[in-house]
């Protein structure tokens, strides 16, 4: 029983850190990209609005391509994600 409590906390705590982690690096994405937008104005001529496309179209494949790989990651689908690499 004292082993069990143990465990789900233990998993809690890595759910948190790995939940935590990947906010992170979400935003530090996002950030990548917003500091290229000067240079995306500068050098293709884009207006504000294009700027704003940029970066909306980037967190939108960004969030399909964490979904998905979230739904692979999990159930039965878990190895053959990761044999695939």
């Amino acid at each position: 029983m004292a082993t069990e409590v143990i465990e789900r906390s233990s998993r809690r705590g890595w759910t948190l850190v790995l939940a935590s982690l990947g906010v992170f690096l979400t935003s530090l994405d996002v950030v990548v990209v917003a500091t290229a937008l000067p240079a995306l104005r500068s050098d293709l001529g884009a207006s504000l609005s294009d700027l704003e496309w940029t970066i909306n179209a980037y967190n939108l494949a960004l969030a399909c391509l964490i979904l998905t790989g979230s739904a692979l990651g999990t159930g039965s689908a878990a190895a053959a994600c990761t044999s695939s690499g």
